[in-house]
């Protein structure tokens, strides 16, 4: 289930990189961030919370009070920005970097978790390391006041995130079939050990 909604999430963040990079240059592209940020906010939240209960049906054990937290304030201010984006244009370049820094630091702490199972290669914590160099530069340097150029380094950064996340995914995917893979091959020789041995007494 958090398999599937993570593959999930990198395709809805890959398509507003997309999104992003092709209408940076418009005027209102602010507002119609604001309002792909909040879809962004509110569609992985929605699904999140179903997931969350029906699994929490299925298997009769309560929801974790911290992801129901977590999802609700994701879906409140999804649909807080949806409502009203002019109230977060005027310093939406800042949360723009911050967002940056903050998805890159979270990208890093996953790689690190996964590196605990399995040797992660050092490339791919490039991607979220520039995502907080180009972050730290939005909100510190007067680079802030060019929207187009926020927006496009904005949606590059995502496309470039999501497709760490897919290789990422897909890595562990890899991994843990091949895991099981040779554990069932190894629990087919000792059966088959077992057998012969039972044959020779």
């Amino acid at each position: 289930m958090k398999l599937g909604n993570n593959w999930f999430t990198a395709v809805i963040v890959f398509i507003v990189g997309v999104a992003l990079i092709v209408l940076h240059s418009r005027l209102d592209v602010l507002s119609w961030l604001v309002r792909l940020v909040g879809c962004m906010l509110v569609i992985p939240s929605v699904c999140n919370l179903i997931l969350q209960a029906v699994h929490s049906v299925k298997h009769k054990i309560p929801v974790s009070a911290s992801v129901l937290i977590l999802a609700i304030a994701s879906l409140a201010l999804g649909i807080w920005m949806l409502a009203t984006p002019a109230f977060f244009v005027n310093f939406f370049s800042f949360l723009l970097g911050a967002i940056l820094i903050v998805y890159g630091i979270i990208h890093i702490i996953i790689i690190a978790r996964l590196n605990k199972e399995f040797v992660m290669p050092f490339w791919f914590y490039v991607i979220p390391l520039l995502m907080i160099v180009a972050g730290v530069v939005i909100v510190a340097t007067d680079i802030h006041t060019k929207n187009e150029i926020v927006v496009l380094i904005m949606g590059i950064a995502l496309i470039s995130s999501s497709v760490n996340t897919f290789l990422e995914l897909y890595g562990g995917t890899s991994r843990n079939s091949a895991a099981h893979h040779h554990d069932e091959n190894g629990s087919d020789s000792s059966s088959d050990g077992t057998a012969s041995v039972g044959e020779l007494n």
